[in-house]
């Protein structure tokens, strides 16, 4: 489904295999209870296929680099709006754990005076090319851990988080 408010962007609720979303459910639980936040960048789960059908949904970015990682971050999190950097060419973000939960937020601006929300739904991605003005945030419940698997494609030779 492709929407234009506040920005364009699309959901997919079956990019990602039933048995891949377990998978990635299980993993999280695991993290979650060795008190592992923050973003994963080798789990193990298989993502190839995940990988690949990314690869051929989107062909244009074909000379691209695709960075995928699971995210966990612990119930109260919050991160403010902001816009990606300009290397960071697609987000893709799926929603994984729990069952229910807040989806990320879409804003007219970064005072997010006008927002909103990419409603939870457990194998949910949430899709947009990254161009100036694409202002968004994402929060935890008081009391709930997040989970995403997020994948973005890269400006080839670029590392636009800094991290290795």
């Amino acid at each position: 489904m492709a929407f234009q408010w506040p920005w364009p962007h699309e959901y997919h609720d079956d990019l990602i295999d039933n048995n891949s979303i377990q998978a990635l459910q299980l993993e999280a639980r695991s993290a979650i209870g060795d008190k592992r936040f923050g973003l994963i960048y080798h789990c193990d789960t298989n993502l190839d296929a995940y990988r690949n059908l990314l690869r051929c949904r989107w062909p244009q970015f074909a000379d691209d680099e695709l960075h995928v990682h699971l995210a966990v971050q612990p119930a109260g999190y919050c991160y403010p709006p902001h816009c990606d950097h300009p290397d960071k060419l697609q987000s893709m973000i799926t929603y994984i754990y729990p069952f229910n939960s807040i989806g990320t937020y879409l804003h007219t601006d970064a005072g997010a005076s006008t927002s909103h929300e990419c409603e939870w739904r457990v194998g949910r991605t949430l899709v947009w090319q990254n161009m100036n003005g694409r202002w968004h945030s994402y929060r935890s419940g008081s009391d709930q851990t997040r989970v995403t698997l997020c994948a973005f494609f890269v400006r080839a030779g670029t590392n636009p988080t800094g991290r290795t």
